[in-house]
């Protein structure tokens, strides 16, 4: 984008800790008042902010002067955007992507779970949703055409191209802010996302 471009206020801003760990993605309105009021300092800008009587540097990336402690751990929900960025919005068995410039759309994805939902079921509960079966070492990210072809039939493990187990809380972020900053923050997010 052109220095000089002017940008929507809704525009995504990252936001790092003073250890330039990633916090999240906030607007940036919101990230003009945490650099005006000095409770943050920019380290990129993209465009420009306009006002009748003031023209500033729209930042594109800021870091927080008070401490903030980034997200630590492994995940314990199993939800479908933090799945899809544990996979790397891959399909576990064709290994086609659904990442800008992939051959799918995010639309095509599913959650398989590898042991199927049917087989935690007591005779009768046809319908009924199963927690069991919803844990991260059960769940892949898979296209439709593999989901439905798979079925409920044991999955083939040989030919699983990710290993299913609870992500990091870091790395689940950093794929998903990427994913939102459309490369331009990939200097800023860890390497291992």
């Amino acid at each position: 984008m052109n220095q000089t471009a002017t940008v929507s206020t809704g525009r995504p801003t990252l936001v790092l800790n003073a250890a330039s760990q990633p916090l999240g993605a906030i607007p940036l309105s919101r990230a003009v008042a945490l650099t005006m009021t000095g409770r943050a300092t920019p380290l990129a800008f993209d465009g420009v902010l306009r006002s009748p009587t003031t023209t500033i540097d729209a930042p594109t990336v800021i870091v927080r002067t008070e401490w903030a402690d980034a997200p630590t751990g492994v995940l314990t929900r199993v939800t479908r955007s933090a799945l899809f960025a544990r996979d790397n919005w891959t399909c576990a068995w064709c290994g086609r992507h659904a990442r800008p410039g992939g051959d799918l759309r995010q639309t095509s994805l599913t959650i398989d779970h590898l042991i199927p939902q049917a087989r935690y079921r007591k005779p009768g509960e046809r319908h009924k949703y199963v927690p069991a079966s919803h844990r991260w070492d059960n769940v892949v990210c898979a296209c439709r055409p593999c989901n439905g072809r798979r079925g409920s039939e044991d999955p083939d493990w040989a030919s699983l191209r990710v290993v299913p187990r609870a992500p990091s809380r870091l790395v689940v972020m950093s794929r998903q802010l990427a994913r939102v900053g459309r490369g331009a923050w990939d200097a800023y997010l860890p390497a291992a996302a």
